[in-house]
């Protein structure tokens, strides 16, 4: 797992590698919206559980007015 900003499209992306089989999916961007960097900037860090089947990464409401967490769910196909 490993996450990147794009500060012109104000938006963090995140991949997900399978060390098993070698192959990776990109995540859609998560707005960021105005917090590209500062004390209040929206990191592309993600963190996940211990079951390694859930990510949980930071963005913003869909009003765009406040900073939220979202829960990503990892399936296998």
């Amino acid at each position: 797992m490993n996450g990147y900003k794009n500060k012109k499209k104000r938006k963090n992306y995140y991949v997900i590698y399978n060390l098993k089989n070698g192959s990776h999916v990109k995540s859609n961007g998560f707005d960021i919206g105005k917090w590209t960097s500062g004390d209040l900037r929206q990191d592309p860090s993600p963190c996940w559980n211990r079951d390694s089947n859930k990510i949980i990464v930071p963005g913003l409401s869909d009003n765009g007015k406040s900073r939220q967490l979202f829960i990503l769910n990892i399936e296998s196909n």
